[in-house]
């Protein structure tokens, strides 16, 4: 273990609600739980594994678009809901 790993390290399947957009994927926590990570300092939360849904205006149509990291402005989000526990994976 290196100084940056902790025994509760774990990554968390989440579905993310923003402005524009919604997403789907994997969001570290380091020891920590979702509610702490969302309450830090960082502007953005990084998102990994994710798929993006973007949103036409005026309609119902959503874009499905893959990355393997994204960033998501913390203040432009509307919720983040974890997804089923069995998502849940140690690293």
């Amino acid at each position: 273990m290196d100084a940056y790993s902790h025994p509760e390290d774990r990554r968390v399947q989440v579905s993310i609600e923003a402005s524009d957009f919604s997403c789907e994927g994997l969001v570290h926590l380091p020891g920590i739980r979702l509610s702490d990570l969302m309450n830090e300092s960082n502007r953005f939360l990084v998102v990994i594994d994710a798929v993006i849904l973007w949103r036409r205006v005026g309609t119902a149509e959503q874009t499905p678009v893959r990355h393997k990291t994204i960033f998501v402005n913390k203040d432009e989000i509307k919720y983040v809901v974890p997804i089923d526990d069995r998502h849940v994976s140690r690293l």
